[in-house]
């Protein structure tokens, strides 16, 4: 709340995953003095509206990536859970975008590091010009050249099909 309320600026929409009342977390944010929005379906204007985020890890860290959105990347799960995984998972990031970055591009708080004030504070350092979002910025547009163009649902599916047509057809014919 203290980094927050140097930050009279910035505003914060919340995603609400359908199986959670929105209002109801709305209703908290309004208790908590904190500019927030909570809505469901709140992805596209993310992409759209927001200039830095904070993401569970996943796969939605790379979408927002490749909407030029920098996110803090953030996990925290059972301390079983977490000790299972780093025994069977041996990887220098867990996040998607680091990973591909090869270098810790985006701030990755698990477990313990994942504390209020320290997301926030990542959370306007991202979302602030400067040098470090500067050098993010750069990072995240390489990271999405190296995806190759847009459009790989379409290649995919492209490649897939020609897969079958060549299915069942001799040996270096294809099917016309």
């Amino acid at each position: 709340r203290e980094v927050l309320s140097r930050e009279p600026a910035a505003q914060f929409v919340m995603p609400v995953a359908q199986t959670l009342d929105s209002a109801e977390l709305q209703g908290a944010a309004v208790r908590s003095g904190l500019p927030v929005v909570a809505m469901a379906n709140a992805f596209d204007l993310m992409v759209d509206a927001c200039d830095a985020a904070i993401c569970a890890s996943g796969t939605a860290t790379l979408e927002l990536a490749a909407h030029d959105v920098p996110a803090v990347v953030v996990y925290k799960t059972s301390l079983l859970t977490y000790a299972i995984a780093r025994l069977v998972v041996d990887v220098p990031h867990i996040s998607l975008v680091n990973l591909l970055a090869g270098e810790r591009l985006l701030p990755e708080l698990i477990q313990s590091d994942f504390q209020p004030t320290v997301a926030a504070q990542e959370l306007l350092a991202l979302g602030t010009a400067g040098p470090r979002r500067d050098a993010v910025m750069s990072g995240l547009a390489q990271v999405r050249q190296s995806l190759g163009p847009p459009g790989a649902y379409a290649r995919a599916a492209k490649a897939f099909i020609e897969v079958l047509d060549g299915a069942g057809a001799p040996q270096g014919e294809s099917r016309p």
